[in-house]
C-alpha cells in the first residue's frame, strides 16, 4: 500500500491560507446565561470554562433538537468544550474516552465502535455501532478518527441511554454529537501549529467572515504528520505507528433581510494513514501452539513480509434549509457521506515466523461506503408554552468490501498461496422513520415530556466469494442466494420495524435543584455478518430504560452537580464469535438478554478565584441475564486456546464485555492573571478506568488503567497569542485500542504510549 507523502499537505494548507485571505474569520461572543437560538453560530460554554464572575458557566445544548440550558434538560448529557480538548493537544474522538466515564472506545480496522453504559457493538466492518455518531445534525454510518481534530469545534455532546425518539436507530445506547462553528459577519482567524513526540506536526486554521451582508462563510483546515512511529517491525527494520492525517472543512451561511431564511452548506474532507487498527500481538502471557509464537514487546511486532498499514477516506457534505413561521420553524437537512478503506495486515499475531511451521495469514481488504440521508423537522418556537418537535427521516445506504485472505494454503517460501477472495460484500439499507415529541407544563414547575418515533430498517445482503486451491486456481463462488438452503437458512432479505418511546417528568424544586425520572426504549438494526455470510442475520437490539436523576447549582453557583441512576433492560444483544483458526471471518448472533444498571455523576466546583476543579464518575453493573450457549475457550496447556468442554457453556450472571464497574475522571484548574494582563493557566488531569472483558468468557482483560495528562499556557494580553504545552498518557499505562479472541490466538492491539508536545496559537 503506497504512502501518501508531504505535498497533499502543502496542498491543503496553501488552499487554505489562500481563502483565508478571502474569508474573514468570526468571533462568536454571546452570553451562555441565554440558550442561543438554533443556527446563530453563538458559543456555548462546557464544563471546565469557569466565568468571570466565579460561578460556573451556564451550558447550552441541543439534546431536544433545540437550545437548551444543559441543567434544564432531563437527561444525562455531558458536554465538552473546545477548551477542554485543547488542553490536551491532537486529540482524536477516541479521547472522548478520558472524558466521559462509562464511555469505552475501541478502535479496529475501517473504524472505531464505542460503549456506553455496556451498550456498543463488536463489529466494525459490516456492522452498526449501537453509540450513534453526529457531526452537525448529520447521523453518521462510520466514524472517522481525526473528526475532532479540528479547531473549530465549538464542543461535543454526549447524551447517556437510549435516545430512540429524537434520534432514532442506533442509538440504544446513547450518541456523540460533535457541533462545530457557524460562519458569522464578524472577521476571524485562528492559526495554531504543534509538535510533538515521535516527530508529530500539526497544523490548523479556522477562517470565517462576511462575504455580502447576507452571506458569510468559514473554512478549517486540519493537518497532522507523525514521521517517527512508537513501534518497530523488527522484520523489515521500520517503525510503525506513523501516520498522518488531512481534513478540511467548508461552510456557507445565506440569510435573508428578514432574518427568517436561512441556508447553511457545510463540507467536510477527511484522510488519513496510520497502523491503528492493523497491528494485533500476542496477548502478554499467552503464547501459540507449541510455542511457536510469543509477545516481544508491546508495540513490537515481526512482520518479514510487509509493515501493516490502513488508510481511509471520508466526506460528508450537507444543506440545511431553515425558515422561521410565526408559529414555527420548518428545516430540512439532506446529507451525503461516501468513504473508502484499505487494510493491509498479517492476522498471526508477533512475532509472525518462529519457525518453518508456522504460516502466516495475511489478510488485504478495502471497502468504500455511501449514505444519503434527509430529515424533515417541524418545531414551536422557542417562547411557545408547548414545546414540540414533529419530523421524518429518511436514509438510503450502501456498504461493500473487497477482501483476500492468504495463508490456508502453502505458497512459496514464506508468502503463502490466496485462500480466497471477496467482491462486493456488503449491505444495502433502507431506513424511514416518523417522530415526535411534546413538552408542557402541567404544573407551574413541572413539565411532562413524551415521545414517540416508529422506524422501519431495509437490509439486503451481497456476495461474491471465489475460494482457491493451493495451485491458485478457484474452486467454486458462492454468492448471497448460496445458502438459501443452509441450516439455518439464510434470507439475503430482511425487514425490521419498531416502535420506541420516551416519557419524561421533570419538576423544578427550587431555582438551582431540578428533578427528573424518565422512562425510554431504543432500536438498533438487525445486521448480516458480511464477512461470514453464510450465518443468518442477528435480529434487532432493544432496550428499554429507567432513569432518575437530579441537576443542581449550589453554594451561590459555584459549584455544579448532576446526578442520574439508570436501569437498562437490554434484549438481543449482538455478538460476534471467530471460530475457525484459517478464517478472518466472525459472525454476528444474538447472545440473548442482558441488564447495565448504575449511576453517572458530573461535578464541576469554582473552589477560589481562578481554581476549578471538574470531574464525573460512573459506576456500572452489567450482567447477561440469560445466556445459556455462549462459546467458551480455555487455554491450553499445549499452548494457544480452545473450545472448552463442548465449546458452549451458560454465562447467565457473567459481567458484560467493555463494560468496566468504576470509570472516572477529575480535572484540576488553575488560571492566574499577571498584573500587565498575560494570563497563565495550568491543568493536571487523571482519568481512571478499573478495568473490563474483552469477550464474554472472561479470558483475557483490559487491566486497571490512569491515564494522566497535564497542560501549561501562556496567553497575551491582548488574547492574540498562546503558547500551550501538554503531556498525555504520562504514568505510561498499557492501554489497548482492542482485543480478539481469535482461535487459536488470544490477540490485542497496543494504543498510544506517553507523549508530549507544544502548540502556538495566534488568534485575530
Amino acid at each position: 500500500m503506497a504512502r501518501r507523502t508531504t505535498p497533499v499537505f502543502l496542498l491543503a494548507a496553501g488552499t487554505a491560507l489562500a481563502t483565508s485571505w478571502s474569508i474573514p474569520a468570526a468571533a462568536q461572543d454571546q452570553s451562555a446565561d441565554v440558550p442561543a437560538p438554533e443556527g446563530t453560530g453563538a458559543v456555548s460554554q462546557a464544563a471546565g470554562d469557569p466565568s468571570d464572575d466565579g460561578t460556573v458557566q451556564a451550558i447550552v445544548v441541543t439534546a431536544q433538537r433545540r437550545s437548551q440550558n444543559l441543567q434544564d434538560v432531563p437527561i444525562s448529557i455531558q458536554s465538552i468544550s473546545a477548551e477542554q480538548l485543547s488542553d490536551r493537544g491532537n486529540v482524536s474522538v477516541t479521547d472522548l474516552v478520558d472524558l466521559v466515564p462509562g464511555l469505552v472506545f475501541p478502535r479496529s480496522i475501517g473504524g472505531g465502535a464505542p460503549y456506553l453504559r455496556g451498550i456498543g457493538n463488536v463489529t466494525v466492518v459490516g456492522g452498526e455501532n449501537a453509540v450513534a455518531f453526529y457531526i452537525d445534525g448529520v447521523f453518521l454510518q462510520r466514524t472517522s478518527s481525526n473528526l475532532m481534530s479540528f479547531n473549530n469545534i465549538e464542543r461535543v455532546e454526549v447524551l447517556k441511554g437510549p435516545q430512540g425518539t429524537l434520534f432514532g436507530r442506533n442509538a440504544v445506547g446513547g450518541l456523540i454529537h460533535v457541533i462545530t462553528r457557524e460562519p458569522s459577519q464578524t472577521p476571524e482567524l485562528e492559526v495554531s501549529l504543534g509538535y510533538g513526540s515521535y516527530n508529530e506536526f500539526t497544523a490548523n486554521l479556522f477562517a470565517t467572515g462576511g462575504l455580502t451582508d447576507n452571506l458569510a462563510a468559514s473554512v478549517a483546515v486540519n493537518l497532522m504528520s507523525r514521521s517517527d512511529g512508537w513501534g518497530l517491525n523488527v522484520g523489515t527494520g521500520h517503525e510503525i505507528f506513523d501516520g498522518q492525517s488531512v481534513g478540511v472543512q467548508s461552510k456557507f451561511l445565506l440569510t435573508d433581510a428578514s432574518g427568517r431564511f436561512s441556508v447553511l452548506t457545510n463540507v467536510i474532507h477527511n484522510e488519513q494513514e496510520s497502523d491503528d487498527g492493523a497491528v494485533i500481538a500476542l496477548v502478554p502471557g499467552t503464547y501459540s501452539p507449541g510455542n511457536l509464537l510469543q509477545n516481544i514487546g508491546q508495540h513490537t511486532i515481526n512482520n518479514p513480509a510487509f509493515d501493516p498499514q490502513t488508510s481511509s477516506v471520508q466526506t460528508i457534505a450537507s444543506v440545511k434549509a431553515e425558515y422561521e413561521f410565526d408559529w414555527a420553524t420548518v428545516s430540512n437537512l439532506l446529507a451525503y457521506e461516501q468513504g473508502s478503506m484499505e487494510l493491509a495486515m498479517n492476522l498471526t499475531p508477533a512475532p509472525v515466523i518462529m519457525s518453518a511451521a508456522v504460516t502466516p495469514l495475511f489478510y488485504y481488504l478495502t471497502g468504500s461506503d455511501r449514505t444519503w440521508s434527509n430529515e424533515l423537522q417541524l418545531q414551536s418556537t422557542s417562547g411557545s408554552r408547548l414545546q414540540w418537535v414533529v419530523g421524518a427521516f429518511y436514509m438510503s445506504h450502501r456498504d461493500t468490501n473487497d477482501n483476500s485472505l492468504f495463508g490456508t494454503n502453502t505458497g512459496i517460501g514464506n508468502y503463502p498461496a490466496r485462500t480466497f477472495t471477496v467482491e462486493d460484500a456488503g449491505n444495502s439499507i433502507k431506513s424511514y422513520a416518523v417522530y415526535g415529541q411534546t413538552t408542557y407544563p402541567v404544573l407551574p414547575a413541572t413539565n411532562l415530556t413524551l415521545g414517540a418515533r416508529y422506524s422501519i430498517d431495509e437490509k439486503n445482503l451481497y456476495l461474491l466469494k471465489t475460494f482457491y486451491n493451493a495451485a491458485g486456481l478457484p474452486l467454486f463462488t458462492q454468492d448471497q442466494y448460496t445458502f438459501a438452503n443452509a441450516n439455518p437458512p439464510v434470507d439475503p432479505s430482511k425487514r425490521w420495524s419498531s416502535a420506541t418511546w420516551r416519557i419524561a417528568l421533570d419538576h423544578q424544586f427550587t431555582p438551582e435543584i431540578m428533578g427528573y425520572i424518565a422512562f425510554n426504549t431504543g432500536f438498533k438494526a438487525g445486521q448480516f455478518s458480511t464477512l461470514n455470510p453464510n450465518n443468518p442475520a442477528a435480529d434487532p437490539e432493544h432496550v428499554t430504560a429507567y432513569t432518575a436523576g437530579f441537576k443542581s447549582e449550589l453554594l451561590d453557583r459555584r459549584v455544579r452537580l448532576n446526578v442520574e441512576v439508570f436501569y437498562n433492560d437490554y434484549r438481543d444483544l449482538q455478538l460476534k464469535v471467530l471460530l475457525n483458526p484459517n478464517s478472518t471471518a466472525p459472525f454476528t448472533y444474538n447472545a440473548a438478554a442482558g441488564e447495565t444498571k448504575g449511576v453517572d455523576a458530573e461535578l464541576e466546583a469554582v473552589l477560589a478565584p481562578g481554581f476549578t476543579l471538574s470531574g464525573a464518575i460512573s459506576y456500572l453493573d452489567a450482567k447477561y441475564t440469560d445466556f445459556k450457549n455462549a462459546p467458551c475457550f480455555r487455554i491450553l496447556p499445549t499452548g494457544g486456546i480452545g473450545p472448552l468442554g463442548t465449546g458452549n457453556c451458560d454465562l447467565s450472571g457473567a459481567r458484560m464485555i467493555r463494560s468496566p464497574e468504576l470509570t472516572y475522571n477529575l480535572a484540576l484548574r488553575y488560571e492566574h492573571d499577571l498584573a500587565n494582563g498575560q494570563e497563565l493557566s495550568f491543568q493536571v488531569g487523571d482519568s481512571y478506568n478499573s478495568g473490563f472483558y474483552w469477550d464474554p468468557d472472561a479470558l483475557f482483560e483490559q487491566e486497571a488503567y490512569h491515564n494522566v495528562t497535564a497542560s501549561a499556557s501562556w496567553t497575551s494580553s491582548d488574547r492574540r497569542y498562546r503558547i500551550a504545552i501538554w503531556g498525555k498518557n504520562l504514568a505510561d499505562a498499557e492501554i489497548w485500542t482492542n482485543a480478539q479472541e481469535a482461535v487459536p490466538y488470544l490477540s490485542y492491539y497496543p494504543g498510544q504510549p506517553r507523549t508530549f508536545g507544544a502548540t502556538f496559537t495566534y488568534h485575530h
